[in-house]
């Protein structure tokens, strides 16, 4: 079984800062759109294995109105996410995020692939990237 290859925007993109274990920042520059991941946990159960973060996106010189989180990948060495989920209460989706107040801030957890034997301390190997091949757009401005 091969892997799918996406193409993919890789920004200007502020490395894993933190020590060797535990949460992570991270922070990508996409067109006029900020994303900032705070890496916090990894679990591993029968259902897959999770990455948990705090995701923040703030544009800079426009409003944001909504944003498509899916377009939010996470890769940690050569683990890539395949999925992203909104961790809240409510039936929230990613792919239509709505902004408040021209900000979101949310808890996520990242589906990742072949993450089966990693942990907190990888997260020093861990980028953000742009996958602008969804169908929705990433971010809407205004």
């Amino acid at each position: 079984m091969g892997t799918k290859k996406i193409p993919i925007v890789l920004a200007l993109i502020v490395g894993a800062c933190g020590s060797s274990a535990g949460p992570a920042n991270l922070s990508l520059k996409f067109e006029d759109v900020t994303v900032t991941a705070r890496l916090k946990s990894v679990s591993h159960s029968q259902r897959g294995d999770f990455v948990y973060a705090d995701v923040e996106v703030i544009a800079d010189r426009k409003t944001l109105k909504k944003a498509n989180l899916d377009c939010v990948v996470l890769r940690i060495g050569s683990s890539v996410s395949k999925e992203i989920t909104i961790d809240t209460f409510m039936d929230t989706l990613a792919y239509n995020f709505p902004a408040h107040k021209g900000k979101i801030y949310t808890r996520v957890i990242w589906d990742m692939r072949d993450f089966k034997t990693k942990a907190e301390a990888d997260f020093r190997d861990a980028t953000l990237v742009i996958d602008t091949t969804r169908l929705a757009p990433c971010f809407t401005l205004e």
